[in-house]
């Protein structure tokens, strides 16, 4: 069996990081031999510089073999130039996959020099508008490769027959800066109008938006916080299909490619975000999702609505939805990563 390294933070904790990395480690480790390094020890306070030289051991170890690094954008810019003043030659065997949908940017932000990039042997990156962007920059080594899942065990069963209500969920931190306000301001008008709904909250709720939160929980009964989700793979799945619609009305700019929206894809639910960083790049207007023109509660009440009202086009856009995840199933990209390493 062919042997690799890998380096990269694993769980826990379960972040979008260390998410990215177990998926992808655990795929690779069904095909190849890997000897991993855990970048979470370089985090340590203390005997840092005893783990920086670990890591330098391990890369000095593993020198003869290919490599994958998939480590944050910050963390890899400092390492490229470490690495390139220490061996340049070993960037030729690492191919590095990158975290998130501002890399791009923050390689333009931090002047990273693209000739040392390009000594890499790949640099995946999590869409195509990233992809398009590094090579106008110069880099000629850009592969995609999406924010993967595995496969699940379960289908996605949808009829054309709903419940009287709409059934909406939100799963992410419950903060502004992830639109929480936006959903909780939309439920108000959708009671103007009397429409059949409810919304379930996922998520930690922020010291800040806590009090707003739960008076405004409390006082709309088609409100409802159901804590921490803490399911995983075919438990999770199971879970979002007893909804209809996935809201994700965003404005963190720190906001990358969502594993939400591909998980709420597997799950076959319609989703209804707004254009913010690489949603619309996921996410098909009147596909398999509706793009918000607005990212106001206004627009979000009448996108529910919308779906409330005309449930031949929920249905359509649940199955399209569906559909589309078949590009986000790492199953489907393992061979082309192994034969590009």
């Amino acid at each position: 069996m062919r042997k690799i390294f890998y380096i990269g933070r694993f769980p826990p904790p379960y972040g979008g990081e260390t998410i990215k990395n177990d998926i992808l480690f655990k795929a690779l480790s069904k095909e190849l031999r890997i000897s991993r390094f855990n970048t979470a020890v370089l985090e340590k306070k203390v005997y840092k510089f005893f783990y920086y030289l670990k890591l330098l051991f391990f890369l000095f170890k593993n020198r003869s073999y290919k490599g994958i690094l998939c480590i944050s954008s910050m963390s890899l810019f400092k390492f490229t130039g470490m690495l390139n003043f220490l061996s340049s030659r070993t960037l030729a065997n690492i191919s590095v996959f990158t975290i998130g949908g501002m890399v791009d940017e923050l390689f333009i932000n931090t002047k990273q020099e693209v000739h040392k990039f390009n000594k890499y042997k790949n640099i995946y990156v999590e869409s195509t508008r990233i992809e398009k962007h590094f090579r106008e920059i110069g880099l000629n080594n850009v592969r995609t490769v999406p924010n993967c899942r595995p496969r699940p065990t379960i289908g996605a069963s949808r009829e054309e027959s709903y419940d009287e209500k709409v059934k909406c969920v939100f799963l992410s931190r419950i903060c502004e800066e992830k639109g929480v306000d936006i959903i909780l301001n939309a439920a108000q008008l959708l009671n103007k109008k009397n429409v059949k709904y409810e919304i379930d909250f996922y998520g930690p709720v922020d010291p800040e938006t806590s009090q707003y939160f739960d008076s405004a929980t409390e006082q709309n009964p088609n409100l409802l916080y159901k804590g921490i989700l803490k399911s995983s793979g075919d438990e999770l799945y199971r879970l979002l299909q007893s909804y209809d619609i996935l809201l994700f009305p965003t404005r963190a700019d720190y906001e990358g490619i969502p594993g939400i929206i591909v998980e709420a894809k597997i799950a076959g639910l319609a989703i209804i975000s707004n254009n913010w960083r690489n949603n619309e790049a996921i996410v098909t207007h009147m596909s398999d999702g509706i793009i918000l023109k607005n990212n106001t509660p206004e627009d979000l009440s009448e996108a529910i609505l919308e779906l409330h009202t005309n449930r031949g086009l929920l249905y359509n856009l649940t199955v399209n939805s569906y559909k589309s995840s078949e590009k986000y199933y790492i199953e489907n990209h393992l061979d082309s990563i192994i034969n590009n390493l």
